[in-house]
């Protein structure tokens, strides 16, 4: 039995994985969240009371866990499989009925879940979907190292400069409006890739400049490699910001089209810049807010 077709959008370049320091946490209902030098995110949670840690994935829309923390009696109970399309494949999961995640304060129990290893998806073995939380809002914190859950307006923080963006959701994955050159295009806010890159069509489009000197790997939810070449932005605009003399990756993989968005102007906004960025997700009135 198939369960039905989910999305983990977020790529990695050269290793999976790499040493994280810990973040402190402001509040201690906050979960505590560290990027490494390779802009990827570690979370401290507790899977069927075993300590780990995953990641909080705005690109993800089924979870994954390390079968490691599965008890055998669940891993054998048959729950079909998942299919789950990443940036250059899709992989087939079997299904297990999680017991218990826990992640800062919040607890989720019978979760249904793909179960991961490392053959799959090597070094991100657990994943969270951001969706996964019932909270209005979901804020990520990068500066001070926390992610918040609340049901209230996303909070100002007075030091910083905050614009507010309307999102649509496809597929549930969130996606804004930005502009590249001057040229309008959808960008994903993925907090689950490690890297920005954008499609052929937007490329094209704003007349970016291609670095033909350059040229990256890129590694999916199959573990297999896809060529992507440079592109030189001479400026970004997300919002009120503005992000000049930017190389990122071009990249045109099967899931744009499983998005019905391949023939548009279209990039994923991966944690190389979120970081930068205080990014509340304001789940009631379709906002996403960034603040600098």
């Amino acid at each position: 039995m198939r369960i039905g077709r989910s999305f983990i959008v977020g790529l990695v370049l050269l290793a999976f994985i790499a040493s994280f320091g810990d973040a402190a946490a402001s509040e201690d209902k906050a979960i505590r969240v560290s990027i490494n030098s390779d802009n990827q995110m570690r979370v401290p949670l507790t899977i069927n009371g075993q300590s780990s840690f995953g990641i909080v994935d705005t690109g993800a829309t089924f979870p994954l866990i390390d079968m490691a923390l599965i008890p055998e009696p669940e891993l054998l109970t048959e729950q079909g499989t998942v299919v789950v399309q990443g940036l250059s494949g899709t992989v087939d999961y079997d299904v297990a009925t999680v017991a218990s995640i826990q992640i800062g304060e919040n607890r989720m129990e019978a979760v249904r879940a793909g179960v991961n290893d490392e053959t799959r998806f090597p070094g991100l073995l657990n994943v969270i979907p951001a969706d996964a939380f019932p909270h209005r809002v979901i804020d990520f914190d990068f500066q001070d190292g926390v992610i918040s859950l609340y049901d209230d307006r996303p909070i100002k923080d007075h030091r910083d400069y905050r614009t507010k963006v309307s999102y649509e959701e496809i597929q549930r994955l969130p996606f804004i409006q930005v502009w590249i050159n001057n040229t309008p295009g959808l960008a994903l806010i993925d907090t689950g890739s490690n890297s920005t890159f954008i499609n052929s069509a937007f490329a094209d489009k704003a007349k970016t400049r291609n670095r033909a000197d350059l040229v990256k790997d890129l590694f999916g939810v199959d573990a297999e490699a896809t060529q992507a070449r440079i592109a030189q932005i001479r400026r970004l605009r997300v919002g009120g910001h503005r992000v000049s003399k930017l190389n990122v990756l071009v990249a045109d993989p099967d899931l744009f089209d499983t998005l019905g968005v391949a023939e548009r102007p279209v990039m994923i906004i991966g944690l190389d810049l979120l970081k930068h960025f205080r990014v509340q997700i304001d789940r009631q009135d379709r906002h996403i807010y960034l603040g600098r």
